[in-house]
Formats: C-alpha cells, structure tokens, sequence
C-alpha cells in the first residue's frame, strides 16, 4: 500500500522561507568534461543525480524540469515485497 502523494508546500512567500533550506542543486563538471547536477540535503547527502551534459546550460534546463515536475510527480512502486 502506498501513502497517497502530498503536494509540497509553498514556503516561498513565509518569512523566514531561506532559513527553510532542505536542500540545494549542485552542478559539477566530472573527469571528461561533462556537466552534472545533484541535489544535496542540507546534512550534504545526495539525494539524486543527473545524467552527463555536454553544455552547462543543459544542466540548468535539467534542473529547471527537476524543480518544475517534482510537485506534481507521483511514486511508482515496482518492488516487490518478499
């Protein structure tokens, strides 16, 4: 069973919105000169990664849709339990 998906709150207009940061977009160019992103929770975990871009541009758009979609994502649980 599934918990159903709660949309993310909106802390943008609060007050005290950037004392809030529970993450942030990392973007780092590896050994053969590809730009990827991560983002990072606040503890420095990452939490995901992107694919290789050639043009760092490309990695902005990517974390641009990242920004965009994730609100409205749903989770597709494909596991099986055992």
């Amino acid at each position: 069973m599934t918990d159903p998906i709660r949309p993310m709150p909106d802390v943008s207009r609060r007050p005290d919105h950037h004392q809030l940061m529970i993450g942030k977009f990392v973007i780092v160019k590896n050994k053969v000169g590809e730009y990827l992103f991560m983002f990072k929770a606040a503890n420095g975990e990452v939490l995901m990664g992107s694919e290789g871009y050639v043009q760092k541009s490309s990695a902005l758009n990517g974390i641009e849709a990242v920004r965009r979609l994730v609100p409205t994502s749903s989770i597709d649980d494909s596991a099986s339990d055992v």
